[in-house]
C-alpha cells in the first residue's frame, strides 16, 4: 500500500513538473535526507534488479538533487555543517561495487558532489542476493540449493531472499557457496552486478576528496540477529 501511495506521489510531482507547476521542494529546511543506492550500468544494461540505475538515470537524478537541495557529505553531517536554508541531502551507496569507481565515479567528479560509500569488504564469494539475482534474471535451476533447503522450493525471489537473510552466517554461507557455483558460467557477463571493489580499489577510491568510506560488514550480514 506504501508503495502504491508513492507512486501516486511521484506521478502527480511528474505531471506537475510537466506542466511547468512549481513543485514544493523546500518543506524541509534545515532537515536531512540520506538517500540510499547501490550500483550503476550501462544504459544499455538491462536490469537483474530494483537497486541499479542507469548512467545517465544516476546523473540526471543527482543533478536535480544538487539543484533543488544541499548535498553534504559524511563529515559535513558529523559536523553538523547543514544548510538551514534547502533540505540537506547525504548521497550513500551500499556494498561496494566496482562500477562506483568505474560508473558512479566519473559522475560525481563531473558534477563535483560527495558520496559515501558503506562497502562490505568481501574478498572471495559474492554477495548471496546479487548470486540469487543472476540465478533468477538467467533461468538458472536451484535445484542444488532446493535439495539442501526444501523451504526454497517454489518460493519467489523475493521471498527466498526474505528466507535466507533471517538464517544464521554458517547456513548463508553455505548457500552463497551453492550459489556461487550455479551462477559461474554466467559471472562474466553479469560482473557489473556482482563484482566488488578489492583492497587496493577501496584504497584507490578512499583517497578522492569527494568518497567518504563507511562500514556495511563483511558479509552483509542481518546484524539484528548477530549477538554483540
Amino acid at each position: 500500500m506504501n508503495r502504491l501511495r508513492l507512486k501516486i506521489k511521484w506521478w502527480w510531482a511528474d505531471l506537475c513538473r510537466g506542466l511547468g507547476l512549481p513543485l514544493k521542494l523546500n518543506q524541509r529546511k534545515g532537515e536531512v535526507q540520506a538517500l540510499c543506492f547501490h550500483g550503476v550500468c550501462k544504459d544499455d544494461e538491462p536490469f537483474i534488479n530494483a537497486r541499479f540505475l542507469h548512467e545517465t538515470q544516476c546523473r540526471e537524478l543527482l543533478q536535480a538533487i544538487k539543484d533543488y537541495f544541499n548535498i553534504i557529505s559524511l563529515d559535513d553531517y558529523i559536523a553538523n555543517n547543514l544548510s538551514k536554508d534547502k533540505l540537506n541531502v547525504l548521497i550513500t551507496f551500499d556494498d561496494g561495487y566496482l562500477n562506483n569507481r568505474d560508473r558512479l565515479l566519473p559522475i560525481i567528479e563531473q558534477l563535483h558532489i560527495p558520496v559515501t560509500l558503506f562497502v562490505t569488504t568481501r574478498q572471495q564469494n559474492m554477495l548471496w542476493p546479487d548470486l540469487l539475482d543472476v540465478t533468477h534474471a538467467n533461468y538458472i535451476a536451484l535445484t542444488p540449493l532446493e535439495q539442501a533447503y526444501p523451504e526454497l522450493k517454489g518460493l519467489r525471489n523475493h521471498q527466498r531472499k526474505q528466507w535466507i537473510i533471517a538464517q544464521e552466517p554458517a547456513v548463508i554461507e553455505e548457500i552463497t557457496s551453492i550459489l556461487q557455483s550455479l551462477a559461474r558460467p554466467v559471472l562474466t557477463e553479469n560482473a557489473v552486478f556482482t563484482a566488488l571493489m578489492n583492497k587496493e580499489e577501496l584504497q584507490e577510491i578512499n583517497a578522492l576528496p569527494l568518497v567518504t568510506l563507511a562500514n556495511h560488514t563483511a558479509n552483509h550480514y542481518d546484524l539484528r540477529g548477530l549477538s554483540p
